[in-house]
């Protein structure tokens, strides 16, 4: 049986494959095959990166609820917003 990678709309994500392998990022929007990637810096929130589900992993820190939150009702999210939640969420997964 295969496993889902279910990710939603303002999940933190760290990519499995591809070019960008090892960096996180967060789905701005996810459709049935793909997700749309943002970090913020090389990858803004009006050019996201297209990328599918199966090349990505869904990685769980509490801390970005509220950001997640924004992203899904809808209301714009800066680029530097986007940023800092990505390297605030990496340097907590990699302190545990």
């Amino acid at each position: 049986m295969k496993e889902l990678n279910v990710i939603n709309q303002g999940d933190l994500v760290l990519s499995k494959a591809g070019r960008d392998v090892g960096r996180y990022f967060l789905a701005v929007k996810v459709d049935d095959e793909f997700a749309f990637i943002v970090d913020g810096k090389v990858r803004k929130v009006n050019n996201p990166k297209k990328k599918k589900i199966k090349h990505l992993q869904k990685i769980f820190v509490e801390s970005q609820t509220w950001l997640a939150n924004q992203i899904q009702s809808g209301k714009p999210v800066s680029n530097e917003r986007v940023y800092r939640a990505v390297k605030s969420a990496t340097q907590k997964i990699q302190e545990d």
